[in-house]
Order: C-alpha cells, then structure tokens, then sequence
C-alpha cells in the first residue's frame, strides 16, 4: 500500500529550517512550492509503484533520473538544516524508488529480455551526477516555426529524430547489441550525435548520449569528437539551444492556451524532456515557477502524466524515450519524464530553502 503525507502535512513541511550559531529559524516561502512539489512526487512515485509491471525501458530512465535526484537530495538533508520530515519522505520515497525499479527490472527481463540487454548497463543503477548549478543564456536564434506549422508541415511529427538510428548508436556506446564494445562510436553516429543546429528530440538525444556515456566512463571517447575537447562547452551551447527553444515554446503557450490542448501528445512530452535532460547537468533556468506550474497541472490525479483526450492512440513500445500509452490514459515515457521532473524541482528547492526565481528574457 502508498502511503502518502496529506496537502496540509506538506504546508507545514515547507518550512525549511535555516542555522545560525544558536538557533534555527522557521521562514515559510511565499508560494508552497516544496509542499506542492514533494506532494505531486510522492503521487507519481506511488504511481510507478502501482503499476512497475508497465514501465517500458522508455519510462525507466526517468524513474531512474528520480531516484538519483532524491538521492542527492537526501545525501544533503543529512548535512543540512533541513526539516526532519523532509528527511523521512526522502528516505521513504528512495525505497519507494528502490522496491518499484527492482520489480520492474525483473518484468522487463522476463518479458523482454533482448531489449532490454541492450539497455541494461544504462538503467541498471541510480542516475546520478555532482550536484553543480549552471548559467542558462537565451540563445537569439532565428525563431522556429510555429507549433501548428511544424506538425502541418510534417505530418504530425514534431522533429525529424531517426529512432532507429538513434537506437543503434546508443547499442554501439553501451557495447551491448552485439555490436561493438562499450565506448564504440562510429562515423554516422559521431555526426548524427554533435552536428549543430538541431532541434527538438535530435538535440535533447545528444545530450542524452553524451550523458549516458559519461555514465559509463567514455569520457575521453566523447571528447575526442568535439573540436575543443570540451564536454563542459558541448552541454552548454546544447542547453543554450534547448532553452531557448522551451521559451518559444512556453511564449506561444501564452499567446495560445488551446495549443496545449491541441498538441499535448508532442509539445508537453518534449517540454519535460527539454527541462529533465539540462535541469539534470544542473542549468537550474529550467527551474522557474512558471514552468513548475505547467507541470504540477499537467499531472492526473493518480499521480500519472498523460493526455487528457478520451480516445486511445497506437504507438510503438519498442524504442528508448519513445511513448507508450497505459489503459488508464498514462503514459510511460511522460510519465517518467514528469516523476523525473518533479524530484528536479524537489532537490533544488531542498537546497534553496524552498524558493523558485522567476527570471524575465
């Protein structure tokens, strides 16, 4: 059974404890912001406890993400004034966390066994990088094409992402497929994965290459196919890029609520992505009170993400980072990306005593 702190429980929570040489200060932030974060997080990671034996390999990298997130979250709550029931939900949503990725490992490798050996490496341990927060610039870019001219233009699709391609390119990194051994990084998947200009998914999936494969220590490997050797250069123009692009995105939300509606499926999915691959590297610009707004209110209520049509679509389950809808409307991949999401916001709210900076462009 999930256990959950009620609303009220979180307000109290969101007092954080602040030190000086004798004594701790209660300030409570202006905004619940903790409250409404830890309480959306516990739902989503109740959620994938409820349902492990539906979290496809596209889903598990976010759990993933989560857990690490809570992780570090934790591992500074035992160092740092924070208040002693923060400390206990962290503690229990990390074994939350840890019960539901372990059931889920043994349904994956019971169920789909090839697919998932290529992606085992990856997902086999916490996500977790040094905690570190960076600079994010606004890129002045020639403005993309609207929304509704993108999806018109190419049928539905938001970018041009080769899955397949991309898939093969990953296999090639992890060395597993049978394909090559680890760190393994041909010409095609050298270009494919540092030519500029990209957009979208393209440009969201290479910086999830380059992670994945300081995960497993291809550091050097990554280094030799940029010009500078810089890994440090590479994240932060690709952020640079995908921020920028989240701020169009977001501009035309505004200008147009319906065209969240309208394209759920494509536009909140990549929105997440866009914020759980360069919030993880620690860009905390994608940390702001307006964006965590859109995605506490993307969040059903049984702490899932999904679409809020009635009618059921058919997409592949096959692929890493690509949908799969659930019976109940969730959907794996989203719903990773916005548990993922969610312990963002978490861990960097524990660290700043609970407040949220609206930068204006």
């Amino acid at each position: 059974m999930v256990r959950t702190f009620p609303l009220s429980v979180l307000l109290l929570i969101s007092a954080l404890y602040t030190h000086n040489a004798t004594s701790y200060r209660v300030r409570v932030a202006p905004e619940p912001w903790l409250a409404r974060t830890l309480d959306a997080l516990q739902r989503a990671v109740g959620y994938f406890q409820m349902n492990y034996d539906s979290i496809i390999l596209d889903g598990m990298f976010g759990l993933r993400v989560a857990e690490g997130q809570i992780i570090s979250a934790l591992n500074y709550s035992r160092h740092a004034p924070v208040n002693s029931d923060v400390k206990k939900l962290l503690s229990r949503l990390q074994d939350e966390s840890e019960y539901t990725i372990h059931h889920a490992i043994a349904y994956l490798q019971q169920h789909d066994i090839t697919y998932f050996n290529v992606f085992e490496s990856f997902i086999s341990k916490p996500f977790l990088i040094a905690y570190s927060e960076r600079p994010t610039h606004l890129l002045w870019l020639p403005r993309p094409k609207s929304q509704q001219q993108i999806l018109e233009e190419q049928g539905g699709l938001i970018d041009i992402y080769d899955e397949t391609a991309g898939d093969t390119c990953f296999s090639y990194l992890l060395g597993t497929g049978g394909i090559g051994s680890k760190c393994s990084i041909p010409d095609e998947c050298a270009k494919m994965m540092t030519e500029d200009g990209m957009s979208g998914y393209s440009v969201t999936h290479q910086v999830l290459f380059f992670l994945m494969g300081q995960q497993i220590g291809c550091d050097v490997e990554l280094s030799l196919l940029l010009p500078d050797r810089s890994l440090t250069n590479f994240y932060q123009h690709r952020c640079d890029r995908i921020y920028s692009e989240a701020e169009w995105k977001v501009a035309d939300w505004k200008k147009d609520p319906s065209l969240q509606d309208k394209y759920t499926d494509f536009y909140q999915d990549l929105f997440l992505e866009q914020g759980v691959i360069c919030g993880v590297l620690g860009y905390d610009r994608f940390l702001k009170p307006s964006w965590l707004s859109l995605v506490l209110d993307w969040q059903k209520h049984s702490g899932c993400f999904g679409s809020s049509r009635t009618t059921k679509r058919s997409r592949p389950i096959r692929h890493l980072l690509v949908e799969s809808e659930l019976e109940d409307g969730c959907y794996s991949h989203k719903s990773g990306l916005g548990v993922a999401m969610l312990a963002l916001y978490g861990n960097y709210l524990i660290r700043n005593d609970g407040q949220l900076t609206e930068q204006e462009e």
